[in-house]
């Protein structure tokens, strides 16, 4: 009798466990992605001259005589272009133990854009971006998280009518890894090894923000 008693003891507490545990589990889980378009803001652009067995020209070239630094200083100069220093990557070519480039800090695509204009005239002249700026994503943040939060609230109603439910409070929100890649990365290591004829391809400088939530509400 005493281990009738016992077994009766486990099943009726493992029932308990039970129940508290499906109540617990009482919830239902939405995943939401929602996507911030952050537009660049600041360039810096790696300008060389040219060695053929390394370097790929810009397009569009039109003078005859060699160029130098010292040009290439004039022309920056005459174009308001003062925001710029020197530097050298340490290549290794046929010609020359070390590169030498001059770097353009510009701020604005619109500065981009109007000194590739002007240097691709000039031939023996190279160019290519090789950092961006963009903006935060901090002041849309607020927005996006309410956005998504509406967009979870309304697919777990719905669902919850399906079922015959209700939704209730907001349990937690935990935030996943978003799988898309980031085109934006991509793009621009492609630009950086090949900057031939850069805006007549009209690449999109935007960096593409993902964010993916994962929202539990309590059913009732």
């Amino acid at each position: 009798m005493g281990n009738i008693k016992k077994i009766f003891l486990i099943i009726l507490l493992l029932t308990i466990s039970y129940n508290a545990y499906a109540q617990e589990k009482h919830f239902i889980e939405i995943s939401i992605s929602d996507t911030l378009i952050l537009a660049p803001l600041k360039f810096i652009y790696q300008i060389s001259i040219s060695d053929k067995s390394t370097y790929y020209p810009l397009q569009d070239t039109v003078s005859e005589e060699p160029i130098t630094f010292s040009d290439i200083e004039k022309i920056l100069d005459a174009e308001n272009f003062t925001n710029r220093e020197y530097s050298s990557n340490y290549s290794i070519t046929t010609y020359s133990a070390e590169i030498e480039n001059l770097l353009v800090y510009l701020n604005s695509k619109t500065e981009l854009k109007r000194l590739y204009d002007v240097l691709k005239k000039n031939k023996g002249v190279t160019g290519k971006i090789i950092s961006v700026e963009h903006e935060s994503y901090e002041p849309y943040y607020t927005r996006l998280f309410e956005r998504m939060y509406k967009k979870a609230l309304t697919e777990a109603t719905k669902m919850a009518e399906v079922t015959g439910n209700e939704t209730s409070r907001l349990i937690s929100v935990t935030e996943t890894k978003a799988e898309t890649e980031n085109f934006f990365n991509t793009i621009m290591e492609y630009y950086k090894e090949y900057p031939l004829d850069f805006f007549n391809s009209n690449p999109d400088l935007s960096k593409t923000y993902i964010k993916k939530l994962l929202f539990r509400f309590e059913l009732k």
